[in-house]
């Protein structure tokens, strides 16, 4: 893959960012705890309730109040779950250390149990547990500046989250201030699970297959970006940066990626490149930047602030 320029592109995408960096190992000989068969009497509601406890609970004591830390914690997948040995490497001794590994037994026993007993997983992730651990929660609102070419007048997309379920995120959309028909959809990753309606959206460009959950440094992207207007471009990217980014009140764990590719069906030598910037652990853009001699793909889409719900 050709050599990327991402200190120059990161200047102009994000300002001063903090790169997080770290590695984590499994604690030897950890004594026998809590065990499946001691809850197979409970009901699968309380299983799920009481794991998320035990995961609130681990993240309190993990990072004592350190909100902005609390982001690595999420583990890649369709759920939300904690990811147990970024917890152990903050601490490797003392009580915070036993303690984490009482609460990581406990919970290992608790998703034993679900298994064992076949519960289905929730279907919507308890509030309380998404607060500390990733930057919105159910009514928050996103809203963001909409800019394309000089000649343009900038727009206003707004993003209120209604639901999170295992594995996706729930919004309802307006454009303009006109809402759009229908749920704005985005898996954990923060891909496009349904295609925004053409006649609701006009001008929209989106993606549905090209970012893969909590990404890491350097690793390869590909897919494609859309347009509701019918324009497509292939793009490849990889992801130049991992930080810390405070905004809106909110503590991103982002990821930048810097894209590149082509546009399909246009003029010859129609290329797109730019920058785009995701939270990993929710898959929230922060920021897209792309240019192009296609007007399509010659946009800009800045979170400008969050409106916490109520």
């Amino acid at each position: 893959m050709r050599a990327l320029r991402s200190c120059r592109v990161m200047a102009a995408a994000l300002g001063t960012l903090a790169v997080l960096a770290g590695c984590a190992t499994a604690p030897g000989g950890v004594a026998a705890g809590d065990q499946p068969g001691q809850f197979l009497h409970w009901r699968c509601e309380a299983l799920h309730d009481e794991a998320d406890r035990v995961q609130r609970r681990a993240v309190a004591v993990a990072y004592a109040g350190d909100l902005a830390g609390r982001r690595g914690a999420i583990a890649a997948g369709q759920s939300v779950e904690l990811y147990w040995p970024a917890l152990r490497a903050l601490h490797t001794e003392g009580a915070d250390a036993t303690e984490l590994a009482r609460l990581e037994r406990r919970h290992a026993a608790l998703r034993g149990a679900v298994d064992q007993l076949g519960c289905a997983p929730p279907a919507v992730v308890d509030g309380a547990l998404l607060r500390p651990m990733l930057p919105l929660a159910p009514g928050d609102r996103l809203v963001y500046e909409e800019r394309g070419s000089a000649r343009r007048a900038a727009t206003e997309l707004a993003l209120t989250l209604d639901t999170v379920r295992r594995g996706r995120f729930e919004f309802s959309a307006t454009l303009g201030g006109q809402p759009l028909p229908g749920d704005w959809l985005q898996d954990g990753a923060g891909n496009l699970l349904a295609s925004p309606a053409a006649a609701a959206a006009p001008g929209l460009l989106y993606w549905s297959r090209l970012l893969a959950a909590a990404p890491a440094l350097g690793a390869v992207v590909a897919g494609e970006l859309r347009h509701t207007a019918g324009g497509r471009a292939r793009v490849r990217g990889q992801v130049i940066a991992l930080g810390v980014h405070t905004a809106h009140g909110r503590a991103f764990d982002y990821a930048a990626l810097e894209l590149f590719g082509e546009v399909l069906g246009a003029a010859p030598g129609a290329r797109v490149e730019g920058v785009l910037v995701v939270d990993r652990g929710s898959g929230v853009l922060l920021r897209l930047d792309l240019r192009s001699s296609d007007p399509a793909f010659d946009l800009r889409r800045t979170l400008m602030r969050v409106e916490t719900g109520h």
